[in-house]
């Protein structure tokens, strides 16, 4: 059950080669149809109007998280595979973990079910974005991006609206404490196992979230879209290494706290 609660809210990011897997999807050899936004291969039989209503929604929440995280950003057109639904997305999965979708970031490629829930759009999108604007980004920033963002709604115009994290994801928090080297930096892949990559992801997404707490989350990702050759981590520390562990320490405590399940402003 703590593993079906955990994949219910992470959805995998998949760093690893899938070719060795599942051949793809067959009909990826069509030509695709083109938007402002995205290049959209859709699955054989799925309803026009079911596409055209994901197609607008996946474009307003891109527009919505770019504005917010990357203004002023260029656009890169983001691969859509789109399925008729969860059984045929289940049929050609290419992540060997019971997923409702998952981004593939070497080809910067979204695999999703047409009618996935959007916080299932906004994390794969969270995904795509930021690679779109600087690829290779460390697993932390990249997963715990998504993880932070799926269950949010953001707006440029006021800052009403409040932040958290998934409630869900609160099961992670006993895990997190008893880790007496807790770290952004550690990293479990899918095959050691779906608790243990859960735990990985979310432990990327609280970091982020207490950067946001710190205001440090919007200056970091604007400056990592422009200062290509500053690591994240560099650019929170200046590349002070005391620093980082300064801030990895005080994220620690601050996991130990109930601030982690409480709700922070949305500016």
């Amino acid at each position: 059950m703590r593993s079906a609660i955990i994949l219910s809210i992470i959805i995998a990011v998949n760093f690893f080669s899938c070719y060795t897997w599942k051949a793809r999807v067959p009909w990826e050899a069509q030509t695709p149809v083109i938007t402002d936004d995205f290049s959209i291969f859709a699955e054989p039989g799925l309803d026009e109007r079911e596409t055209t209503r994901a197609v607008r929604e996946a474009s307003l929440i891109r527009k919505e998280l770019a504005d917010k995280f990357f203004p002023g950003s260029k656009k890169e057109k983001i691969l859509l595979i789109l399925y008729r639904n969860a059984a045929s997305y289940e049929k050609y999965r290419l992540i060997e973990l019971p997923t409702q979708a998952d981004y593939e970031r070497y080809k910067n490629r979204i695999n999703i079910p047409v009618d996935a829930p959007a916080y299932v759009w906004r994390h794969e999108i969270a995904h795509a974005i930021l690679e779109s604007i600087r690829p290779g980004a460390p697993y932390w920033l990249q997963e715990g991006l998504a993880v932070f963002l799926q269950n949010q709604t953001f707006s440029t115009a006021a800052c009403g609206s409040s932040v958290r994290m998934p409630p869900e994801l609160g099961v992670l928090l006993p895990g997190m404490r008893q880790t007496p080297d807790l770290s952004p930096s550690t990293f479990h892949d899918y095959r050691t196992g779906a608790e243990a990559a859960g735990l990985s992801a979310g432990v990327a997404g609280y970091f982020v979230f207490f950067l946001w707490k710190k205001r440090m989350l919007l200056d970091l990702l604007g400056r990592y879209s422009r200062e290509t050759n500053s690591s994240p981590e560099f650019l929170l520390t200046g590349g002070n290494i005391e620093r980082w562990r300064s801030l990895c320490e005080e994220f620690r405590a601050w996991i130990r706290t109930e601030e982690p399940l409480a709700a922070l402003p949305g500016c």
